[in-house]
């Protein structure tokens, strides 16, 4: 990792909410822990991307939990483990994934503070050796380096988009079948491929 940097990562928070606007500002957290949490003076409406890298001491599996309000999604080595973007509170545990001991891995975090609600954000690690608590400053790291291709993505099995804009239900599901066709189901009367 070039221009690798111990003990924090990097913020970034936008002006607006879905990671869009302008960068209002960019700092480094020493721990996946804040509350009112007031970047350039915004108290709700704004979203931030975390970026990083985390370090296990034990080869296993690791389930990541986020306490939070609003909206999150959690990527880990590239693998998108936790995706809850709907306005609720409180904590949301990931899938597991399985990392190996003293190995520096990514670790990308988009987060939104709806309007009205005040910033909370927690983020704990467990594993069989490691008891559910904040990953210490010394396992994060970040990079001076931008990543190489934006990270506003995320992977699931299947997409479906409802149109809102007639009374009637039309959705469109687009879904990947175990060969890697591309299948898309359109229902409704306003819907054409």
């Amino acid at each position: 990792i070039a221009n690798f940097n111990i003990n924090g990562v990097i913020i970034k928070t936008y002006s607006f909410t879905d990671i869009i606007g302008r960068i209002v500002d960019i700092q480094i957290l020493s721990s996946l822990s804040f509350s009112n949490f007031q970047p350039a003076n915004l108290t709700s409406n704004y979203s931030c991307e975390i970026i990083g890298y985390v370090c296990p001491a034990y080869s296993e599996t690791y389930t990541f939990n986020i306490t939070c309000n609003d909206r999150v999604r959690l990527w880990v080595n590239g693998e998108l483990i936790l995706h809850s973007w709907i306005g609720a509170t409180g904590a949301r545990p990931s899938s597991t994934i399985f990392l190996n001991a003293n190995q520096w891995v990514p670790i990308y975090i988009q987060y939104q503070v709806d309007s009205g609600s005040a910033p909370l954000f927690i983020l704990e690690w467990s594993s069989t050796s490691t008891t559910r608590g904040p990953i210490p400053s010394e396992r994060l790291a970040w990079d001076n380096n931008p990543p190489a291709s934006s990270q506003k993505q995320f992977t699931q099995n299947s997409l479906t988009i409802y149109n809102t804009a007639t009374s009637t239900a039309n959705t469109t599901k687009f879904s990947v079948d175990t060969s890697g066709d591309l299948i898309i189901d359109a229902s409704g009367n306003d819907i054409s491929l």
